[in-house]
């Protein structure tokens, strides 16, 4: 049938997690959430709980990409936070997909295989990355980090 997926298995083995992260290239400041799924619902929780760490009389600029969870007419915007996205088909002009390039590839190399193994290893993976680093993605995508 057009329009329609067809019928299959699925395999259920495996849980996902997702990571919702901002970081203020200046500093190095970052907010971050781990949730079970990617959808316009998750995205109104960790816009509502960053915005909860932006201090008073602060206003923050998020830049997205395009991703259907990123839709400002889905989802709920905090007043003290201000969305931007990118034009369509531009990754060179988002530094999160280069920085998340090194840790996936550290996470798939250390292959681990329960919950408490993966949190551990992510704990490893983001203490390797420093404020510099952070904005040296920012730079090489065209942002001034200040």
């Amino acid at each position: 049938m057009r329009g329609q997926r067809p019928p299959g298995l699925c395999d259920k083995r495996f849980a996902s997690a997702y990571l919702f992260a901002a970081v203020r290239p200046a500093t190095g400041e970052d907010f971050c959430l781990v949730l079970p799924r990617v959808s316009t619902e998750a995205m109104d929780r960790f816009l509502l709980d960053f915005a909860a760490t932006v201090p008073a009389n602060t206003h923050a600029l998020m830049v997205l990409d395009g991703a259907g969870w990123h839709d400002q007419r889905s989802v709920t915007i905090p007043p003290n936070v201000t969305l931007v996205e990118l034009p369509p088909y531009s990754p060179d002009f988002n530094p999160i997909e280069n920085a998340f390039a090194k840790p996936k590839a550290l996470l798939r190399k250390a292959a681990e295989r329960t919950v408490e193994g993966l949190w551990a290893a992510i704990g490893r993976v983001i203490d390797l990355f420093t404020p510099q680093e952070c904005a040296n993605y920012f730079t090489a995508a065209g942002y001034n980090p200040d």
